[in-house]
């Protein structure tokens, strides 16, 4: 499998580049700016310099890829709503039509447990995918989760 990772220098993607390559697949890590990314090139991971707020960059980023997992978004307590709907709402949307356009077969969207809502995890504490969503605020996570779930 051919694989490409976005967010791939935070917490979750780089991880998730470490362990494709270790199950033998091949991994394109997109990043802006390929400088942080170098750590995974140990592993093997092929860095692109790329951006999900610019469409243009994402084309070659896309060529020959079977799947993508994304991860990328914003993550932060301090930026405004406008930053987050740029990186992770149209950001996601930019990466998507890209995708669609390349012929990519399957698109993985890596979210947050935080999009759901607080009171039926509290009551269930098991979350399925079919748990409803929040309405509003997401107390400890704020934006970027508000932003996960559109």
């Amino acid at each position: 499998m051919r694989a490409l990772v976005t967010g791939s220098t935070g917490f979750l993607g780089s991880h998730l580049v470490e362990r494709l390559r270790e199950a033998g697949h091949q991994v394109r890590a997109l990043a802006r700016n390929p400088a942080k990314a170098r750590f995974l090139e140990d592993c093997g991971g092929e860095i692109v310099e790329g951006d999900v707020t610019a469409p243009a960059s994402l084309t070659a980023a896309l060529q020959g890829i079977d799947v993508v997992f994304h991860s990328a978004a914003l993550v932060s307590n301090w930026a405004p709503w406008s930053a987050y709907l740029e990186t992770t709402v149209a950001g996601t949307e930019n990466l998507l039509a890209a995708a669609e356009r390349a012929g990519v077969a399957r698109f993985v969207h890596v979210s947050t447990t935080r999009v759901y809502d607080d009171r039926h995890c509290r009551r269930y504490r098991i979350v399925t995918e079919e748990a409803p969503h929040g309405e509003r605020g997401f107390r400890p996570m704020g934006s970027y989760a508000r932003a996960k779930v559109l």
